[in-house]
Formats: C-alpha cells, structure tokens, sequence
C-alpha cells in the first residue's frame, strides 16, 4: 500500500564517520540528500522501477543543482509515474536515486535530466552519468 502524502522537498545534513561496513560499503562524509518525497511501502518485484545516475567528478554540477532544487523537483515530478527522488553529494560528484511506477518512467527522468543539464547548465562539462537501472523489491522511507 502507497503512502500518497508528499513531503516537500527538504534538505538534510548527514554527519557520518568513514568506516568499513560487513559487506564492505563505505559510508561517506558529510552527504547532502535532497528528498522529494518519502513513503514507506513493499512491492512486488517488478511493479515499480528505480534509476541511479552516478556523476563522478561532477562537484561543480551539484553545487549548481543544490541552488537550483525547485528547478528539480519541478522537472523530475513531472515525470510520469513519479514515486520519490534523492539527490546525494558525494566527495566526488554525486548521484541521484529515482523511483517510478514503471520503467518507462525510469528510463524518461534519464532524458529530461539530461535535457535539462544541457538547457540550463551549458557552462558545464559534465560527464555521462554511470546509469543503473531495475525492478524495486522493497521501498523504505518514513
């Protein structure tokens, strides 16, 4: 069952110490997270679809889309089938974490993300992102 009540686009502060975790993740220092909406929910395998694009050495292009959130939110909530979004800084750049309903959602915010780039950001050389895509098994939030 869907959790339908929006949060508003917020940003949070993450203080977190680099440590080793048992599957060998690292947690990274000092992360931004934009959220657009947050639900907490479990579908089945396939029903819903997330996106993650991964910017590497793309610091310049998150500094410019943490002063430009309401562009975003506004760009990527007018995706089809929209269901949340996150925006993480990292040392490096950053990436983003989409869920939609289907994959045709996915697959859209990858285009008007980089459309919108192009458009509004043309000063900017940025790399393609690294883009993983598939089916959401559990989605958690609060």
């Amino acid at each position: 069952m869907r959790d339908s009540a929006p949060i508003i686009a917020y940003v949070r502060e993450h203080e977190r110490t680099a440590q080793q975790g048992a599957r060998g993740q690292q947690r990274v220092t000092g992360c931004r997270v934009l959220v657009l909406r947050s639900t907490v929910e479990v579908v089945g395998e396939g029903e819903v679809h997330a996106v993650i694009r991964h910017y590497r050495g793309g610091s310049q292009l998150f500094d410019e889309l943490e002063r430009r959130t309401d562009d975003v939110e506004r760009v990527i909530r007018g995706v089809p089938g929209f269901i949340s979004y996150h925006l993480v800084r990292t040392a490096d750049g950053g990436f983003s974490v989409g869920v939609f309903e289907d994959e045709s959602g996915a697959t859209e915010s990858t285009r008007v993300a980089a459309d919108w780039v192009r458009q509004n950001l043309p000063q900017l050389t940025v790399s393609p992102p690294e883009v993983i895509e598939g089916g959401v098994i559990l989605h958690l939030g609060r």
